[in-house]
């Protein structure tokens, strides 16, 4: 098998690879992939359970990556390769579309999204300082339960809000 098959196998898993080099002669291959969230799956469901219509994953990984995510995920749509400024773009296209748009993120990349949607999301824990000082809302556990928990506390809290005014 030559490097070139090598990377592309690594690749359409969802890997990312780190090449090693000794005096320029390619000597091996680093495989890196990032572990989907433990809590996730029952995350989304249970944000779908609460009334999110759609989910879409806005993420700058390769094409490859997000595909296998959002397979294993069930998300509804993805976008990949994306740099900060088309994850603004793809929110201010939904928005304009009349959907109230919620967007999570943790780094540096995420924040101007986070900034550009009617409700940001910042993942404390694990978060950048820019993407919790840009949010409306930092959970401060990097567990996505907290978002669906979050979710309900706020659908909750309007309902008592139209039942006090009910009132």
């Amino acid at each position: 098998m030559t490097w070139w098959s090598l990377l592309e196998r690594l690749y359409r898993y969802g890997n990312t690879a780190v090449f090693a080099a000794i005096n320029g002669e390619i000597a091996g291959i680093f495989s890196i992939a990032d572990q989907i969230r433990e809590d996730a799956p029952r995350a989304l469901a249970q944000m779908r359970k609460n009334g999110v219509k759609k989910i879409v994953m806005l993420t700058g990984d390769n094409k490859h990556t997000a595909d296998l995510v959002s397979r294993k995920l069930g998300i509804d749509e993805y976008h990949a390769e994306l740099l900060p400024e088309n994850k603004v773009e793809y929110v201010k296209k939904l928005k304009e579309g009349g959907h109230v748009v919620a967007m999570a993120g943790d780094g540096i990349n995420d924040a101007p999204a986070i900034a550009t949607a009617d409700i940001g999301i910042a993942m404390g824990e694990g978060g950048t300082d820019v993407s919790m000082e840009t949010a409306d809302v930092v959970l401060m556990a990097d567990k996505l339960m907290q978002f669906s928990h979050a979710y309900s506390l706020s659908k909750a809290t309007i309902r008592n809000m139209k039942h006090i005014l009910r009132c």
